[in-house]
């Protein structure tokens, strides 16, 4: 109401995109299974459309609205940025133990006599404990879309992940 009244503009127009900005957000959380005992779930989705004659204020109206959904693709951007450091970081120090090993096996395969060995064990415990702490490159939370065309969503939905509590309607 507050934008409503400080725009001049119909509290349904506010109202519209600020249904819609919270589809955006909750898509990305929630499923839903039509079907109490089948694996099938869906994805909420909510459209919004506004039919006003031009110079209505329908856009300013909603560029107020989407100034909350920037805010929340900000924080996801600043965490991204975090995990990707820290993702480099891991990186970083798993290559230095790979060389590390290497290193050892180089050493011990050129001494005489086996005076410092390596046990097979001993690199499959390495090798191990690498695949257990493998670093996957984070990815970044995308909240709103400007490139609606089919193959730029159907690529951004191969790269997003969403995080779902499945919500079950039961008939």
């Amino acid at each position: 109401m507050d934008i409503a009244e400080r725009m001049q503009v119909a509290p349904d127009l506010v109202a519209t995109a600020a249904m819609a900005a919270l589809g955006v957000v909750a898509a990305s959380g929630r499923t839903v299974h039509p079907k109490r005992f089948d694996t099938w779930r869906v994805w909420t989705n909510l459209w919004g459309a506004v039919v006003a004659p031009a110079g209505s204020m329908k856009s300013p109206a909603a560029a107020a609205v989407e100034r909350v959904l920037n805010k929340l693709e900000e924080q996801a951007r600043e965490e991204f940025n975090r995990k990707e450091l820290d993702a480099k970081a891991d990186t970083m120090i798993a290559d230095a133990g790979r060389k590390a090993l290497r290193a050892k096996l180089e050493k011990a395969a050129k001494s005489s006599h086996g005076a410092e060995t390596i046990s097979r064990e001993e690199v499959r415990e390495a090798l191990r404990k690498e695949a257990e702490e493998f670093v996957s490159r984070p990815r970044m939370r995308r909240i709103k879309a400007t490139d609606t065309t089919v193959e730029a969503l159907i690529d951004r939905a191969a790269r997003g992940t969403r995080r779902c509590q499945p919500i079950t309607i039961l008939a």
